[in-house]
């Protein structure tokens, strides 16, 4: 395996694992929010349900913070990924123009 092939597969592997971390982070806001919502299920009194509604919410943020974070990596990405081949082209005809 070359070196090339040798980092892209690590940074694949270093992908994969950040988002594996991520998906990890947005189980447990989501595992708390069904939670809380099954507790409303029980019959109480009007002050216990604004709690529970009030924690639901609270994990209903943390979801939605994960999932921005999710979706400023994917933008990173594919903004690094757009540049990448824009100056591979940019090299390559370089090198043609000087040879």
């Amino acid at each position: 395996m070359d070196r090339r092939m040798l980092e892209q597969s690590r940074k694949s592997e270093s992908e994969v694992d950040l988002l594996h971390a991520e998906l990890h982070d947005l189980c447990q806001p989501l595992t708390a929010l069904q939670c809380r919502l099954e507790m409303s299920r029980i019959p109480s009194s009007g002050d216990c349900l604004k709690e529970v509604i009030e924690d639901a919410l609270e994990e209903t943020h943390r979801i939605f913070a994960v999932v921005e974070r999710m979706r400023s990596r994917l933008a990173l990405e594919e903004e690094l990924s757009q540049e990448i081949p824009h100056s591979a082209a940019g090299k390559s005809g370089a090198r043609a123009a000087n040879q």
